[in-house]
């Protein structure tokens, strides 16, 4: 089990001949190759374990311009038979030759025949049993060709289910790529016409982009159509040739399955069967044959003792009458004969047939052999060109991703929308976080400088006014200042209205970006700042508690902010999720690319049903990816709903009831010396640890600190 399979060659060259580089072994419908070992392939079996068998197939053979191989001749089939002993003279007479008496001078003559007829037999029998022996060698032999074309066909079926299952593969990632391609050349200008039809925003109308079809490079994309629109037309005419090629290579391997053995091998092996009981019998009658020799010997040599011992008289000799007994023997010699003589044509006819049923065997396996060769070249070739084509349809996905921009322009432009409309909301929400932190500080700065004040009037009536200022504890808090830049938010002014008027004018926007395109899917970008809604139900959250704007620390908790706020709060959640909708649609899904490895190769087997087994699991975890990224798009399309639906309860809520609560919020947060948000307050402080982590809760404002004396 630890050789390897080139240590085996080399002793198969040795006993055949063949050299290595000639040799092809198979076992099991798997070619072997010389640098593993042979326990990769099982071998040898373990004790208990059905055998395997291993076919030596010579290289040479195999091509396409090699000769049939030269007829077998049978051997010539010489018995090596003992001579049977003779009571004749050395002269071939006999004493009782000269006798008086007839019947002793017909002992001889039936001894003579007698060893003619058992000499023939035992001859004719020997040479039968070599015949047989040939018969059944001769089967064997095609027996073994049988198996090594089964052999060689079970490999032609492992090669052919593989690349048979990359074709179909192959098939119908075209069929969806087809259907995408023709629906984005078939749709392109009405799209364009589509996008020319959409006003932009007003305030972008103001620096020469007007409508959606002004966001893209119309004129370069008509001529990039116009070459995805004949590159789409080769690619689809070579696929036909592509599937014209596969049907010829699956009619050839049909045929070659069909194609019967050229011999019936149990047929064959039933009239070998039968030639076994000819032999038998030829056995049998060889025996008969030797014994009745043996008795006319016996009778001769007793008739000899007889005639030496007294002198008799041959009417007195007592073997007369056993004499004349071996007449009916003799007469029965008579058929034996002609009956020994047809089982012995019979067998040499057999072996003959034998003979003539091995070459025709030989052809057949040599035609065979050859075809499969030849399927076996066919489908290296459908490999190369599958491969070929693979690297050709990823270029067609990438030269017709330029063709999908026209189609997602109204997303991405939507979801431009939403991210203004979120960072507007952002601002608003923001300023007033920030207001927050600052009525905080200006209130734990005039509680420092009460405390201050409180302790100078204690203790200035007992301690000279220079030590207060050596220890500087004239000294009142530092002044904040909290600046909030209003001119940094920028953008335009988007409202919900022209998010819901673009979605008029695309009611079927979703639709609109997937034809052409099937089978999109993508990751939520972080820019977007939105939690996942599907998340959101998971976690049981609101969507107050899982806002796409932060909280500040230390300010209003949800049931403490104003209206205004909350408003401005699910604007932003809103657009958020609109957004992360759009770029669930805009990012496209890659299709899945086809292995060029066939089994068998340098891989090997065990190679290729791992990467089965990965690409099973990929495929899995692709299609639950998918599904997840579904749930979660049904989500935030609920959750949109929600929104909207809290939006325009809260918009119901009186404005003057808004105005008042606001009113009282401004007049406590008056700005001092004409300066825009710049509260500056002097109070005592209960810690200065207190107050810098009271400050540093307003993340993105500018806090100045300087220190009055």
């Amino acid at each position: 089990g630890g050789s390897r399979v080139g240590a085996v060659q080399a002793a198969l060259e040795e006993l055949t001949g063949i050299p290595v580089a000639e040799q092809l072994l198979l076992c099991g419908g798997a070619r072997l190759e010389a640098a593993k070992a042979l326990q990769t392939y099982g071998l040898p079996a373990g004790q208990g374990e059905p055998g395997k068998d291993v076919f030596l197939f010579n290289r040479v053979h195999l091509k396409p311009d090699a000769p049939a191989p030269p007829p077998e001749a049978l051997p010539a089939f010489q018995p090596g038979v003992d001579a049977l002993p003779m009571s004749s003279g050395p002269g071939g007479g006999h004493p009782l030759d000269d006798s008086p008496s007839p019947l002793l001078r017909t002992l001889p003559t039936y001894e003579r025949g007698f060893h003619a007829a058992a000499t023939d037999v035992t001859v004719l029998c020997a040479t039968s049993v070599q015949q047989y022996e040939a018969c059944q060698r001769l089967l064997a032999e095609q027996e073994v060709q049988a198996l090594a074309i089964d052999s060689a066909r079970e490999n032609v079926d492992v090669h052919y289910a593989y690349i048979s299952k990359l074709y179909t593969e192959f098939m119908a990632r075209f069929e969806q790529l087809y259907q995408a391609h023709s629906g984005l050349l078939q749709s392109f200008e009405q799209d364009l016409s589509l996008l020319a039809s959409i006003p932009l925003h007003p305030h972008i109308e103001a620096s020469g982009l007007r409508t959606l079809s002004d966001l893209l490079p119309e004129a370069k994309l008509r001529s990039w159509a116009g070459q995805c629109a004949e590159g789409h037309k080769q690619y689809c005419g070579k696929v036909e040739e592509l599937t014209g090629v596969f049907q010829a290579l699956q009619r050839d391997v049909e045929a070659l399955f069909m194609t019967l053995p050229s011999v019936d091998l149990q047929a064959l092996g039933r009239q070998i069967d039968e030639g076994q009981a000819w032999v038998e019998e030829l056995g049998t009658l060889s025996q008969s044959l030797r014994k009745d020799l043996d008795t006319v010997q016996k009778l001769v040599a007793d008739t000899m003792a007889q005639l030496s011992a007294g002198g008799l008289t041959a009417s007195r000799v007592q073997p007369l009458d056993a004499i004349a007994a071996l007449d009916p023997m003799n007469e029965m010699h008579a058929t034996l004969m002609p009956r020994a003589q047809e089982l012995g044509a019979g067998v040499s006819r057999l072996v003959g047939y034998c003979l003539e049923c091995k070459n025709a065997m030989c052809r057949s396996v040599h035609t065979q052999l050859k075809s499969i060769s030849l399927v076996q070249s066919k489908i290296r070739d459908m490999r190369n060109k599958l491969a070929a084509f693979d690297e050709v349809f990823q270029a067609q996905q990438n030269a017709f991703g330029e063709l999908r921009l026209a189609r997602q322009i109204p997303a991405a432009y939507q979801a431009c929308l939403a991210e203004s409309i979120r960072r507007q909301s952002f601002a608003s929400v923001f300023s007033q976080q920030v207001t927050t932190i600052a009525e905080k500080v200006a209130a734990t700065l005039d509680q420092e400088a009460s405390k201050r004040r409180e302790f100078i009037q204690r203790y200035s009536s007992l301690l000279p006014g220079k030590l207060f200022d050596v220890m500087g504890l004239n000294a009142m808090p530092p002044v904040c200042e909290i600046n909030l830049n209003q001119d940094q938010a920028g953008g335009i002014a988007v409202s919900l209205e022209d998010l819901r008027r673009l979605s008029d004018e695309l009611p079927n926007l979703t639709t609109f970006l997937h034809e052409g395109d099937p089978a999109r899917t993508g990751e939520r970008p972080k820019s977007a700042g939105a939690a996942s809604s599907a998340e959101m139900s998971h976690s049981g959250g609101s969507a107050s508690d899982d806002s796409s704007l932060t909280r500040i620390r230390g300010t209003s908790a949800a049931g403490e902010e104003s209206t205004e706020v909350q408003i401005a709060r699910l604007k932003a959640d809103l657009a958020a999720n609109i957004a992360f909708m759009h770029a669930l649609q805009l990012e496209p899904k890659g299709a899945p690319k086809g292995s060029g490895m066939l089994p068998g190769d340098k891989g090997g087997l065990a190679t290729q049903e791992k990467l089965a087994a990965k690409t099973a699991l990929a495929l899995k975890q692709q299609d639950e990816f998918i599904n997840t990224l579904q749930s979660r798009l049904k989500a935030a399309l609920g959750q949109i709903d929600t929104y909207e639906h809290r939006l325009k309860e809260l918009e119901a809520v009186p404005h003057a009831a808004i105005e008042g609560k606001d009113a009282s919020t401004d007049a406590h947060l008056a700005p001092q010396d004409g300066q825009a948000h710049m509260l500056t307050s002097s109070i005592e402080a209960n810690s200065e640890a207190e107050m810098e982590r009271n400050i540093q809760k307003g993340p993105q404002s500018t806090i100045h600190d300087s220190a009055h004396n």
